[in-house]
């Protein structure tokens, strides 16, 4: 497959996490070993988009968002890799959209547009009529 191009281009520590499914893990080696090959991040970003699965754009998007945040254009790439988790949830998986609107207090995601924000917002209410976070946003972004 195209994306076993790229996995063997990634450190073999990394390669052993994918094919375990140790998704989470990837982001801390990232921390923890001052990665700074940003290539790195883009070629996880490409098989992201060929393995096509929650776990794996919840983690790029995190690796954007908390790792290489300095780079150009990493939030709106955390955002689109957050953004197509939603997607492949159908937007039902109340934990994903909280914290989706949960990114929106940093200044950084300031790129989200309100009907994201909004459509976001009405599925956690439909989820969760309680939930104080999307409540907080229908008011802000009201019609």
């Amino acid at each position: 497959m195209r994306k076993d191009i790229l996995i063997k281009r990634l450190p073999i520590e990394i390669q052993k996490m994918i094919m375990t499914n140790d998704l989470d893990d990837i982001l801390f080696y990232f921390l923890n070993n001052d990665i700074s090959d940003t290539r790195l991040a883009y070629y996880l970003s490409v098989i992201g988009n060929e393995i096509d699965s929650i776990e794996f754009h919840e983690m790029v998007g995190s690796i954007y968002h908390f790792h290489f945040n300095y780079i150009e254009d990493a939030y709106d790439l955390a955002y689109y890799h957050y953004w197509r988790a939603l997607e492949i949830s159908d937007f039902e998986d109340s934990s994903l959209l909280n914290d989706f609107l949960m990114i929106l207090d940093e200044p950084d995601f300031d790129m989200i547009c309100k009907e994201h924000i909004n459509f976001v917002a009405n599925k956690l209410i439909k989820l969760n009529p309680d939930n104080k976070l999307a409540g907080k946003y229908l008011k802000r972004y009201k019609k």
